[in-house]
């Protein structure tokens, strides 16, 4: 009969593989266990440098928490845990607008089926490639005679693409000309930036998606340093505000801010009718211009927001509340800025220090304040780790990976804890994905390097 193989077995193997790296290990951990702690100091100043050495720390990982999360897009796993998160503890967007509401303030106007056949012709070679479809020039360019400056302010959210021409070009280009408060893309072409060629002012419209799932999560105000968005151009026309890019800093009005942000996303998705039969979106020609007299369609936009572009499913894109037009988001990215979702308070900055700061004294002095203590205690009762540990090499195991374990667990669930509560109470998500890397490796260098002993059981 075959002799039954036993774990215990492996023990030369083991105890061989730690003798080849004991002395290695020995002398790193002796070297960092001579700074750890503070070897010819006098025991009194100990505490002392523990202090200091826990307020650097835990500012340095208060700046790295600040960089990581004005991150301009986060990962797939990072809009999984979002998902979580909403579901989980109710992130489900408690000031959010009621369609209603937000139509209080704001038209919108839908263009994606008022379009006109133009060729299309290659910008190098000058080749007609073909025809293809745009939006009419010419309804664009009427609508915004009718409107005779009376909206707050429009948002155009169509490519004014300089390789298309249309006959009626020169009609809408010279309708923008004579409209205040108007804004139109500019966008990224063949790796190119493209800003028409308009008297009126133009604001980036690009917004980048997760390379998991092409979900949109994070909208930048600013595009590599300069290139400003939409939402930042109706911040600052319409309220006067600013955000600055800085080397690690952005500032919005003396503030610091955040230029990248996860969005509230007040507005969700809606359909063209309500329940009543009221339009919250009209199409441009069939049920403004080709329905309605001038005086009525003049009425509809005075004082409002309105909003143009393609309100179907050729501009939607998936968020974590579902499907939204893209004049939609860039909306909500601009209520967020009104709303001062992008500034960090003095008391989130002194919240995330403060339990950095503990969390490191707690490493430092060895409090032994675990959220999983209750784990280890529960582990050392079971009869497999009895028997491992009267093992030598397997105590070893046991003892180096048990003591990560705590390590890892004890990191992670600070840094969830510490989003949750930030997001509860200032309404701002934190990136602790990437995060969690550099803090986990932090924490675990930070606890004391004893020799390997076995458990006490």
């Amino acid at each position: 009969m075959a002799k039954r193989f036993h774990i215990l077995s492996l023990e030369p193997i083991v105890l061989q593989l730690i003798k080849w790296i004991k002395k290695p290990v020995l002398e790193t951990s002796g070297l960092f266990k001579r700074c750890y702690e503070f070897v010819g100091v006098p025991k009194h100043k100990k505490g002392i440098l523990k202090i200091i050495s826990s307020l650097v720390l835990a500012s340095l990982l208060s700046v790295a928490t600040y960089v990581l999360t004005n991150r301009p897009i986060s990962d797939g796993k990072a809009n999984a845990y979002i998902g979580d998160l909403n579901f989980y503890f109710g992130f489900d967007g408690s000031d959010r607008l009621n369609t209603a509401t937000f139509l209080e303030n704001v038209v919108c106007i839908n263009v994606a089926f008022d379009k006109e056949i133009v060729t299309y012709r290659d910008s190098i070679s000058g080749v007609t490639r073909g025809e293809m479809a745009i939006t009419n020039r010419e309804k664009l360019a009427t609508l915004l005679e009718i409107s005779k400056n009376q909206h707050k302010y429009m948002f155009i959210d169509i490519l004014l693409d300089p390789e298309v021409s249309s006959v009626n070009d020169s009609l809408l280009y010279s309708a923008l000309s004579i409209t205040e408060r108007v804004l139109v893309p500019s966008y990224y072409k063949g790796g190119q930036l493209v800003t028409p060629d308009v008297s009126a002012n133009t604001g980036f419209s690009g917004f980048k998606v997760t390379d998991e799932n092409e979900r949109f999560l994070k909208y930048s105000f600013i595009h590599t340093d300069s290139i400003k968005s939409v939402a930042l151009r109706m911040y600052e026309e319409l309220d006067n505000g600013e955000l600055t890019k800085g080397a690690i800093f952005d500032t919005s009005n003396g503030d610091l801010s955040l230029s990248s942000l996860l969005l509230a996303l007040r507005v969700g998705p809606f359909d063209q009718y309500r329940i009543d039969g009221r339009l919250n979106y009209y199409d441009l020609g069939t049920q403004l211009l080709d329905s309605l007299v001038i005086e009525k369609v003049s009425a509809i936009v005075k004082d409002k927001i309105v909003l143009v572009g393609d309100f179907e499913s050729s501009d939607e894109h998936l968020t974590q509340i579902g499907h939204l037009a893209g004049p939609i988001i860039h909306y909500n990215a601009y209520l967020a800025l009104q709303n001062n979702d992008h500034k960090i308070s003095n008391t989130l900055i002194a919240t995330v220090f403060f339990v950095f700061f503990l969390f490191l004294l707690n490493v430092l002095f060895s409090w032994n304040v675990s959220f999983w203590a209750v784990i280890k205690v529960t582990l050392m009762k079971k009869k497999w780790l009895k028997q491992g540990a009267k093992n030598k090499a397997l105590s070893t195991i046991y003892h180096l990976f048990l003591k990560g374990l705590f390590v890892v667990i004890d990191a992670s669930l600070l840094l969830l804890l510490l989003s949750y509560l930030v997001y509860n109470i200032f309404g701002i998500h934190m990136d602790v994905f990437w995060l969690s890397i550099p803090f986990i490796f932090l924490i675990i260098i930070l606890h004391r390097i004893r020799s390997p002993q076995k458990f006490t059981i």
